[in-house]
């Protein structure tokens, strides 16, 4: 009977305290089942951490313009079957307005109205008038200061909505320096900026533009004096050249459709070529 009683004292002390439990056995994870990427798993270990994305090539930066052209058309006013052509060209132009033309105000009022800016182009006496006539609302060397500033607010009536001026001939008035103070004094009373397209070498209108606080440049180059595609092309691309050299250029070409029609293909390209350079209105270019 002992025996036995010591036999069950042996039994009860080999077993575990009531309440407490062991850990789990572990339970085996399909692969299917494991943790997300990035997520703690329920095993222990480190987080798994997703791999670095590499980074998509960056276009290389475009250059920043640093150089300025704007291109003057002249002579606006004599063919309004011209407007839909020059209204089409998607990059600034800045349009030369004869006043007292059949076409004048309505031409420009198509052409500011697709984007283009609006100068008068003043006309000036020549040295061989009447020879080379400037056609209506010119400004004459034997005109009093009175009759020089009824006329030019007769012109700036005709041509509306008008940013500058620039002198169509002139080539005698514009080393009339006497002469120009009174055109100029009138300019700045009307907030306007003036071009020389220097007809004659002998001019003295952007100094006494400066002289009397007009803002005011100066033509580097002509490009239609031949009414020739090719031509064209090759002023325009030295257009290109000067204000690349000079930070700032103008250019002068006519209401002609050869002219347009080159402007229209030849821009673009060289735009590409002298990204650089900056094709602006012409108040942009003035100072």
């Amino acid at each position: 009977m002992l025996l036995i009683l010591l036999v069950l004292l042996a039994v009860l002390e080999r077993r575990e305290p009531a309440g407490e439990e062991g850990p789990p056995a572990p339970v085996p994870v399909a692969d299917d089942q494991a943790a997300p990427v990035g997520e703690r798993a329920d095993v222990e270990g480190p987080a798994a951490v997703e791999a670095p994305r590499p980074e998509p090539p960056q276009p290389p930066a475009p250059v920043p313009p640093s150089a300025q052209v704007a291109i003057v058309i002249d002579d606006v006013g004599y063919h309004d079957e011209l407007d839909a052509l020059a209204s089409g060209i998607p990059f600034p132009l800045t349009f030369a307005v004869l006043p007292g033309l059949a076409s004048s105000a309505a031409s420009a009022a198509r052409l500011r109205s697709a984007g283009g800016e609006i100068m008068l182009h003043l006309p000036m006496e020549p040295e061989r008038y009447p020879e080379k006539d400037p056609g209506p609302g010119a400004l004459f060397t034997f005109m009093t200061h009175e009759e020089i500033r009824r006329t030019l607010r007769e012109d700036l009536r005709l041509v509306p909505g008008v940013s500058g001026v620039n002198n169509h001939m002139g080539s005698l008035f514009t080393v009339r320096e006497d002469l120009l103070k009174v055109v100029f004094e009138e300019l700045r009373r009307h907030e306007l900026y003036f071009i020389d397209s220097r007809t004659t070498t002998s001019t003295a209108a952007q100094r006494v533009a400066r002289r009397h606080g007009v803002p005011s440049g100066r033509r580097s180059v002509f490009l239609d004096n031949e009414d020739d595609a090719d031509a064209i092309a090759a002023q325009l691309e030295q257009l290109f050249r000067v204000a690349r050299d000079k930070r700032k250029a103008i250019g002068i070409g006519h209401y002609r459709e050869t002219t347009l029609l080159v402007l229209a293909s030849e821009v673009p390209r060289l735009r590409r070529k002298y990204p650089d350079v900056m094709l602006v209105h012409a108040s942009h270019i003035v100072n």
